[in-house]
């Protein structure tokens, strides 16, 4: 009888384990030029618990400090607060997209792609913008979804 007493409580243990690991926020966003001289950026950020998983990754030409980069960093509680309050403010934790599918056909095109997955409890929302950075500017959408990419930025700046 005890023995399976045992089993039931790591059978408990680690699936609560296995959910926790889980990604609370996952952050897609990418930036591209096409031009003469073509070039990407691409930036994925993953935040479970307290750690945060970042990785970068350039292609075409590259600036001097352009260096595809990836850390895992412990983020402090106030911080991870601090994220969850921004997406609450932010109204980032719907389900919405904005998206402008104007295009020119310039040889010269920016554009740009953020989808933000936040996962509370057992439910799942995702925010998707997609344009042209200068017909997105100045949408709340946008604007929200740039203010979060940034906010853990500045946090992974002291992570090494």
């Amino acid at each position: 009888m005890k023995k399976s007493y045992i089993f039931i409580v790591l059978f408990f243990t680690f699936s609560k384990a296995s959910h926790s690991q889980q990604p609370f926020l996952s952050i897609y966003s990418s930036y591209s030029e096409k031009s003469k001289d073509s070039h990407s950026t691409t930036e994925n950020i993953s935040l479970s618990g307290i750690t945060v998983v970042y990785s970068v990754k350039y292609t075409g030409r590259r600036g001097p400090d352009q260096k595809d980069e990836r850390k895992e960093c412990t983020l402090s509680n106030e911080q991870v607060s601090n994220i969850r309050k921004a997406i609450r403010d932010k109204q980032l934790n719907i389900t919405d997209s904005l998206i402008d599918n104007s295009s020119s056909n310039n040889s010269y095109k920016l554009s740009t792609a953020i989808t933000i997955t936040v996962t509370n409890r057992n439910k799942t929302t995702k925010v998707k913008v997609m344009g042209s950075p200068s017909a997105l500017n100045g949408k709340p959408l946008y604007k929200n979804s740039l203010y979060l990419l940034n906010l853990i930025r500045k946090m992974l700046d002291n992570c090494y």
